[in-house]
């Protein structure tokens, strides 16, 4: 057992978060003894998350900067230039035509920035946005890229934590990334199903797929999912066969809250 992660409940004291590294000494199939090192890495841990938080914010920041400066600025500028257009429309027509055509390109700039906007600060993913989120997540695909990407839910999902939401959000956004980006997939399929108090969100694509190896396990994008996933309390498990697509799955028990119960007549 190598870097496994827990998190260890003492009496009377604050969960602790460990990491445990173990193995034994065989002898005639017969286990002699085992050697096992725990570390406390409590202190690592709520920096990690500390650090994610902020990470999130300035991207919220950030997200509502180019919505409410930037995009105002070039619906302004696409206006004036519409304007412009007509006035040259009798005077000079080449000037007319630069004019309508710098307006198409504003509107196009637009548009791409609103995404960016709408990426970098998802919207209405606290309690029950998530779907929503993952709705829009699923539509931009379709128009950004021309992948078939589609959203199906099952269930209510009101999250007990509204963060949730954001951390399943980003792990769906990094799968549909890593799904066309590595695997050139051509069909992506969201879905959101709750069961109980556990929600589960898997993305699942028709693409490459690949052998999984250490370099894979190790990539960036692979471990920040999975570090959202252990944040979130919950796992994330991929399956993949190369030539055969990619399926990311996270399922976080707890994550929605108990049903009330029903009172005794």
């Amino acid at each position: 057992m190598r870097d496994y992660r827990a998190c260890v409940q003492l009496p009377d004291r604050p969960p602790r978060e460990v990491l445990i590294d173990a193995n034994g000494l065989w002898d005639g199939g017969r286990l002699v003894h085992s050697r096992w090192f725990v570390r406390d890495i409590s202190r690592s841990v709520q920096l990690e998350r500390e650090i994610l938080a902020i990470s999130e914010q300035e991207q919220r920041r950030l997200g509502q900067d180019l919505h409410d400066d930037l995009c105002q600025q070039l619906a302004g500028i696409g206006f004036l230039s519409q304007r412009l257009a007509g006035k040259l429309e009798n005077r000079d027509s080449a000037a007319a035509a630069m004019a309508a055509e710098l307006s198409v390109l504003v509107q196009q700039t637009l548009e791409r920035t609103r995404e960016l906007a709408r990426g970098l600060s998802p919207v209405r993913l606290e309690a029950e946005g998530l779907a929503d989120g993952l709705r829009e997540l699923a539509a931009q695909t379709r128009r950004v890229f021309g992948v078939a990407c589609h959203f199906r839910a099952r269930g209510a999902a009101r999250l007990a934590n509204p963060s949730l939401g954001t951390h399943l959000y980003r792990i769906a956004q990094e799968a549909v990334t890593n799904a066309i980006k590595h695997g050139a997939a051509r069909h992506i399929e969201l879905r959101l199903s709750a069961r109980g108090t556990t929600l589960a969100l898997s993305v699942r694509d028709d693409g490459a797929g690949f052998k999984p190896d250490r370099r894979h396990q190790t990539g960036m994008g692979l471990r920040i999912m999975q570090y959202r996933a252990e944040v979130a309390g919950g796992s994330l498990l991929i399956q993949t066969r190369k030539g055969n697509g990619t399926v990311v799955t996270c399922r976080v028990p707890g994550a929605l809250p108990a049903p009330p119960r029903k009172s005794a007549p």
